[in-house]
């Protein structure tokens, strides 16, 4: 599921009308970086569960 064309039009000018020109450049680069953030929480919380799970296996193994 993702966003198609007819969406990316809509928030093109959506935000052309909330925004300066000027100010959109700014406002896609702090965007992109908050996502890229987003994800690199996402994969270490997912590395952090994964070893979390590892550890809770290998306890289990010893008796």
């Amino acid at each position: 599921m993702g966003v198609g064309f007819g969406e990316i039009l809509i928030i093109i000018v959506i935000a052309l009308i909330f925004l300066s020109p000027d100010k959109i450049p700014e406002v896609v680069h702090s965007l992109g970086k908050a996502f890229n953030d987003i994800k690199k929480v996402g994969r270490e919380f997912k590395a952090v569960i994964l070893e979390e799970v590892k550890k809770e296996k290998e306890e289990k193994k010893e008796p």
